[in-house]
């Protein structure tokens, strides 16, 4: 899976979220109902989903 700023994810226990950052060793990603949340680059727990929302979060 190819990880993009800004990509629209989604983690099973902490819902929908927005990548902000990419680095080599981790994965920084704004959930918007727990905050910030951080992973090591080679595991990802969570879907990349495609949302064309309007200023909404997703499921909101």
């Amino acid at each position: 899976m190819e990880l993009k700023l800004r990509q629209s994810v989604r983690h099973r226990k902490y819902g929908w979220g927005v990548i902000l950052d990419l680095e080599s060793n981790q994965t920084t990603v704004y959930f918007y109902r727990v905050g910030i949340r951080k992973f090591p680059a080679a595991h990802a727990p969570f879907q990349v989903v495609e949302y064309q929302g309007a200023g909404k979060k997703p499921g909101g």
